[in-house]
């Protein structure tokens, strides 16, 4: 992985002061990549890059020497004598004055953004729209190119006042020093509004997990794992990924522990001192597992109706079709025995009974052999008319899945989602109120 520092240079003739980065005060510099440079490159070698981009205006005034007619250094020069191992150029760009040209502008900045680079990113001097425009790069860097970000910087002159003014108010440039502003945890909101956007939308809490813990690394280990904050996050990040594992491979006993853990880890980060910006984030999970109250009939009602708004539609019909299973032995006295597989499979059979209207002299196999059970689960069934019909339409689905669409009279994709949203709402009506 190599370094990219990338800056957009300006037009204007900077004003001499000194800036403060992370405790750090420079001598008094003309451009203030003087020292976001010399911080964050100064260890690079012969394998990393500095990139400066500028249009023809701002390379002809702030790039080569004496383009304000006073005799100084342009940028060219005095980054040349920081001495640095790291190779420097600069790559002119288009005004950004029109919708093409900063289409242009995106395409000339991806281009010199490699595989895995370790990016840094001064947008001081970026002109009017492109400081959103290199987020919006660097974001799509990270996808397209699996780049890291070390930093986004941003020197705040204007803390001084206006440069007129500035001129005035410190005559001295070592009494002029301005603070260099790193916007880092803006783009880790954003990553993090990526993230939540797809655990909602998807149901995948890996972004979410990978995020948290990067995120408090360093927390963690400065106070030896005594953050609060940093704790819960990591938690959080933690517990969201066990919660959509357990939905994703369809394990119905787990979801009432792993919904008690996620709502302890929510209950955590509402107290700790989080990032304003990440509560609306974290409130938005918490109405995701709010419906779930540590009933193992209406858990698994409401964690197929989690699974067919994110899209996980087998798992949605899987755990439907348990949850029935679960509802009738419960129902029929067989609480403590609801994971034998022998009684579930006599419920499925006595569910298919009903369905069928077939009577005890037809029944078969397990049902047959334990006609005291089944005609317990039979009566159970018949109490609900109706619950034999859903049951008996997730079975043809799971089958229709689970055999890859192979058979002679296959669905089409797209008819799984609308059924079990259908059989949702059945057994809603029949079981939930």
């Amino acid at each position: 992985m190599a370094g990219l520092y990338l800056s957009f240079l300006g037009t204007n003739p900077y004003v001499e002061c000194c800036y403060e980065i992370e405790g750090s005060v420079s001598p008094p510099v003309r451009f203030v990549q003087e020292q976001t440079v010399l911080h964050c490159c100064e260890q690079w070698t012969e394998a990393d890059r500095i990139v400066i981009f500028a249009t023809s205006l701002a390379k002809k005034k702030n790039w080569v020497d004496n383009g304000h007619n006073d005799g100084q250094p342009g940028l060219a020069s005095r980054l040349e004598k920081l001495d640095l191992k790291a190779r420097t150029k600069m790559v002119e760009i288009p005004d950004g004055h029109n919708e093409a040209q900063l289409w242009e502008i995106f395409s000339i900045v991806l281009a010199e953004i490699e595989q895995c680079d370790e990016v840094v990113f001064d947008i001081t001097h970026a002109f009017r729209s492109i400081p959103m425009l290199a987020i919006v790069i660097l974001n799509y860097a990270k996808v397209v190119r699996k780049v890291r970000l070390r930093g986004i910087y941003y020197g705040a002159f204007e803390a001084l006042g206006p440069p007129k003014a500035v001129k005035e108010n410190y005559p001295e440039p070592a009494g002029r020093v301005a603070p260099v502003l790193d916007l880092s945890s803006l783009d880790r909101l954003l990553d993090w509004s990526f993230a939540v956007d797809k655990l909602l939308k998807a149901g995948d809490a890996t972004a979410v997990r990978a995020l948290a813990r990067s995120s408090v690394y360093n927390l963690l280990r400065d106070s030896k794992g005594r953050n609060e904050a940093a704790v819960a996050i990591r938690h959080l990040g933690d517990t969201l990924e066990q919660f959509t594992r357990t939905m994703a491979t369809c394990r119905c006993r787990e979801i009432a522990p792993v919904v008690d853990k996620l709502k302890s880890a929510l209950s955590d980060c509402g107290r700790a001192d989080i990032i304003n910006p990440l509560k609306p984030l974290i409130d938005d999970i918490g109405k995701e597992v709010d419906p779930f109250k540590a009933d193992l009939v209406r858990d698994g009602i409401h964690a197929s109706r989690w699974c067919a708004r994110h899209h996980l539609i087998q798992q949605g019909i899987t755990i439907l079709n348990e949850t029935l299973v679960t509802w009738c032995l419960i129902n029929a006295g067989e609480v403590e025995r609801i994971t034998d597989i022998k009684l579930r499979g006599i419920a499925s059979q006595a569910l298919d009974i009903v369905k069928r209207g077939r009577p005890e002299n037809d029944w078969i196999g397990d049902a047959k052999d334990n006609k005291e059970l089944t005609r317990r689960l039979v009566r159970v069934i018949k109490d609900v008319p109706g619950i034999e019909k859903v049951s008996s339409v997730l079975r043809e689905l799971r089958n229709d899945i689970n055999h890859g669409g192979m058979g002679a009279n296959s669905f089409l994709a797209n008819h799984f989602s609308e059924k079990l949203n259908i059989t949702l709402n059945m057994v809603d009506n029949l079981l939930m109120n």
